[in-house]
């Protein structure tokens, strides 16, 4: 299935897919991990694995570190979490509530370069984008359609040779 996915989104058209099964998820041009409602990653795959600080090589267990309440003797909230753990207890400082670790992936993820390559910088100012998020170039309208027709079966090519003027 992701394969052909994949082989759509090469031919130039854009491909949302929503799922959990993450085996095949480095075929993907950006992904977005969501937790609590909030968008805590968007940017390339690689770079996912990177900064929730995924050394098992498995997009799966980055759903480990997005679920629960974050507490400071939480292992991935002293590895991973611990600035902005303080940054929230600052902010909250008349709180008994603790943060949830997705909060705390929102405060990392906004200050990162990814964030600010990925998407502060397209709804700055979306004309040029980011080398590290760029799509690949689009080909020409007429070889988008020629491919197409090349496609068709020889009983619909006359058709699309007409419009095409093949």
């Amino acid at each position: 299935m992701m394969h052909t996915l994949r082989h759509l989104a090469d031919g130039d058209r854009t491909v949302v897919q929503v799922t959990h099964a993450t085996e095949n998820i480095a075929l993907c041009d950006h992904v977005v991990f969501m937790a609590s409602g909030r968008m805590v990653f968007f940017g390339p795959p690689a770079d996912a694995l990177s900064f929730f600080c995924v050394t098992s090589g498995l997009f799966s267990d980055i759903y480990n570190r997005l679920e629960g309440c974050a507490d400071e003797s939480d292992p991935v909230v002293q590895a991973n979490l611990a600035k902005e753990y303080a940054t929230w207890r600052q902010q909250h400082s008349q709180q008994a509530d603790v943060p949830t670790l997705a909060e705390l992936w929102v405060m990392k993820y906004r200050a990162s370069a990814i964030y600010h390559g990925c998407v502060a910088s397209r709804l700055a100012d979306p004309s040029p984008m980011p080398a590290n998020c760029a799509l690949p170039a689009r080909r020409p309208r007429a070889a988008r359609h020629r491919h197409a027709c090349d496609r068709l079966s020889n009983s619909h090519r006359p058709a699309c040779a007409a419009l095409c003027g093949r």
